[in-house]
């Protein structure tokens, strides 16, 4: 009602269950995506895309199409009207090498047209762009300005030896994906991104230095898209700890409103634990 939290009931499921990301247009509409799958070690890593709609009264399961290979799972969402979102996340090719339990995966795209989803795989996948080796690309953000426009974020964990993820940027142009790469971190955690308009989106995460020494640095990071390159925006500083000397904080999610007005928030070192932290920006 706009003055208090109430929980909401969700459809029951068999086995393990989460709901990873939600887009709301309405108090009529809203939209959540995540996984399910079984309950038994080591199957229990093997889920399935699960979507559920809110109609502004219930929460009910809508089909979801299989995404092939081994399952996989829907990991952010957003959407334009009742009739129209867009979802990332990643769909299981096999297991890594010796370890049943270790997906290998494979980022994947779905556009809801008010009824069901079109997945971009497998026909489009080979049009979309490799983002990192095998084993995992972990999808972290998505944003549409129009059916034409959106932007997609995620970081691929460990690659090539390096103990440092590497981030990476997807654009959606109303007919195919392109990779975004130019001016992103080299090593970098992407958690979340957010649009103004087509020119002007901001992702925030975590940036990592000094990796080829014997430990890596790392600062909150938030970057800016213009339309055609990532640049790095400068953020406060906070202060190490000395339980974290080379540690920072993280931003985790971010959120702006037209006329370049953002906040970013998430976590820095204190003491023993970590404590909240929050960023703005207001242009």
């Amino acid at each position: 009602d706009g003055t208090a939290w109430t929980r909401s009931n969700l459809p029951k499921l068999s086995g393990n269950s989460a709901l990873n990301g939600v887009a709301c247009v309405s108090t009529n509409f809203c939209i959540t995506v995540g996984e399910h799958g079984k309950s038994t070690y080591p199957q229990a890593a093997w889920t399935q895309p699960l979507t559920e709609v809110w109609n502004g009264s219930a929460w009910s399961i809508v089909k979801t199409p299989s995404l092939g290979g081994r399952g996989g799972q829907l990991a952010a969402v957003t959407c334009l009207t009742a009739s129209w979102c867009m979802v990332l996340g990643e769909y299981y090719k096999g297991h890594l090498g010796p370890y049943p339990d270790i997906p290998r995966d494979q980022w994947v795209a779905e556009i809801w047209n008010g009824t069901r989803w079109t997945v971009q795989h497998p026909a489009a996948i080979n049009n979309q762009p490799r983002l990192g080796p095998d084993p995992w690309n972990f999808v972290t953000g998505v944003e549409c300005t129009s059916p034409r426009s959106c932007i997609g974020t995620g970081y691929i964990p460990i690659t090539q030896g390096d103990e440092s993820p590497t981030p990476f940027a997807v654009r959606w142009n109303g007919h195919s994906w392109s990779a975004s790469r130019t001016g992103l971190p080299r090593f970098a955690r992407l958690s979340g991104v957010s649009c103004v308009d087509a020119r002007s989106c901001f992702a925030a995460g975590q940036v990592y230095s000094n990796v080829s020494g014997s430990q890596s640095r790392t600062a909150p990071l938030i970057i800016r898209w213009n339309g055609s390159r990532w640049t790095r925006a400068s953020t406060p500083r906070t202060p190490a700890q000395s339980n974290a000397p080379l540690q920072h904080g993280a931003l985790n999610a971010i959120a702006c409103i037209p006329h370049g007005a953002c906040v970013a928030v998430g976590s820095q070192p204190h003491d023993q634990a970590t404590t909240t932290l929050s960023e703005s920006n207001h242009s």
